[in-house]
């Protein structure tokens, strides 16, 4: 996981809160001070900590 976390610099966290009690809020805005770019999935928000936050995940 320690590989993983040094060779990606962007996460996205789908079903992130914009509640600062819940724990993807909170993990988001810590991973984001470590210098992490962070995609936010959640289709009743605009925008998060700053950055855009996106309906949904396209898979193609």
């Amino acid at each position: 996981m320690k590989d993983l976390f040094e060779q990606s610099k962007t996460i996205a966290v789908v079903g992130l809160s914009d509640v600062p009690k819940q724990v993807s809020y909170r993990i988001s805005k810590l991973m984001q001070s470590y210098g992490f770019k962070i995609i936010h999935v959640n289709p009743t928000i605009d925008q998060f900590l700053r950055e855009r936050a996106y309906y949904r995940l396209l898979i193609s």
